[in-house]
């Protein structure tokens, strides 16, 4: 009996002695885990291997590779072919051969390396002071990612104001109406949101003008919304449609006011004939009073004037309104002929003359209104004695 006990004491200090081997072993090998795991995280998501990394894709010229390093997300133009084109502008990257990299400082969460490239034998340009920070995601569970700080490539909160209903293009991109994030009653701000610093281009196309085109300068800062281009109409050339329209309009409207002061017709059935903005009748109504008075309702007057042909030019200009302005340019040679009382009898004169008057039209509700003209005041010259 105390044979058996024995053996069976010996059995269960074995069992202990085994468990404790396993469990002995496990923690060495964990530990032996953490400690690879920690020196290969040291090894592979150093700042320094993020800035080797770096610099490696940039003298590859690989900028889809940049891109990633520099742990930026794609926007509309924040895009590895948009940075490809910033770096070939601001640093001629395709022509890099070599460069040097010296750490500056570092500390915990941040540190700092300064980049010099090389062209062939000789030392460009352009250099880089990297500014790398400690993300908040993780390596391997117990290391936070290094990652460069590419502030210093990107403008944000980018915006550019046109008129409004015009479209807008930058950098190949057609911004949707979706972007359009504030309105007044002339202009509309389109957002554009982060853009890579640097030379930009745009163009803006709005119904009835050329086409304008520009370039802007970004710097790699926030812009707070506020319109880095604002675009007025008055910057646009009208189309040759609309100065077709706008010629031919003109060209009628002259003879009208004419021929019914000749009639003795009142404004009032001028206004029917000729679209007249509303606000504008009352000034327009007195000088066409005014017209009548001095030269068709007098002893010696225009009795009739015949106009050859007119020559008008078209531009744009700035109106107070949310209307869009155009100004018309006109030159007409006419023939007055006037009747002179002289001792009570009346003589048949007539005159060669050249008339030359502006007028403003304003574009609203679908069609081209008369805002102002001179052709209400400057009267064709005719034989008064």
């Amino acid at each position: 009996m105390r044979t058996r006990n024995k053996k069976q004491l010996k059995e269960k200090k074995g069992d202990v002695s085994t468990g404790a081997k396993i469990l002995f072993t496990l923690v060495v090998l964990a530990a032996l885990f953490v400690i690879g795991a920690y020196i290969y995280g040291k090894m592979n998501n150093s700042a320094t291997e993020v800035v080797d990394e770096y610099v490696r894709n940039f003298t590859a010229r690989n900028p889809s590779r940049v891109f990633r390093t520099l742990n930026l997300k794609n926007t509309r133009f924040i895009t590895a072919d948009n940075l490809d084109k910033l770096l070939k502008d601001v640093a001629e990257y395709d022509k890099i051969t070599s460069y040097s990299l010296v750490k500056l400082d570092e500390s915990d969460d941040v540190c700092h390396y300064q980049v010099k490239y090389m062209v062939g034998r000789q030392e460009s340009d352009f250099s880089q002071i990297l500014t790398l920070k400690k993300t908040d995601e993780s390596y391997l569970l117990f290391f936070k990612k290094w990652s460069i700080d590419s502030a210093d490539l990107v403008a944000s909160k980018v915006s550019i104001s046109v008129p409004l209903g015009a479209e807008l293009t930058v950098d190949g991109v057609k911004l949707t109406s979706d972007s359009i994030r504030k309105k007044s009653q002339k202009m509309q701000d389109y957002e554009l949101g982060d853009v890579f610093m640097g030379e930009h281009e745009y163009e803006i196309r709005l119904d009835g003008f050329d086409p304008y085109q520009g370039k802007f300068a970004l710097e790699a800062k926030d812009y707070l919304d506020e319109p880095v281009v604002t675009v007025n109409t008055n910057k646009f050339v009208p189309d040759e449609g609309i100065k077709t329209v706008l010629k031919n309009l003109t060209a009628r409207i002259i003879p009208k006011i004419y021929e019914d002061l000749l009639q003795r017709r009142s404004f009032d059935f001028l206004a029917t004939e000729v679209a007249i903005e509303e606000r504008c009748k009352d000034g327009l109504m007195k000088r066409y009073d005014r017209m009548r008075e001095d030269h068709v309702d007098t002893r010696t007057h225009l009795t009739y004037v015949d106009f050859e042909g007119f020559k008008s030019k078209v531009r744009s200009t700035i109106s107070e309104d949310d209307c869009y302005a155009l100004k018309v340019t006109t030159k007409a040679d006419y023939i007055s002929t006037s009747t002179v009382v002289t001792d009570e009898v009346p003589v048949i004169k007539r005159m060669r003359g050249r008339l030359s008057v502006s007028s403003i039209f304003h574009y609203s509700n679908g069609q081209w209104w008369l805002y102002d003209s001179d052709a209400f005041g400057r009267f064709v010259d005719y034989i008064k004695e």
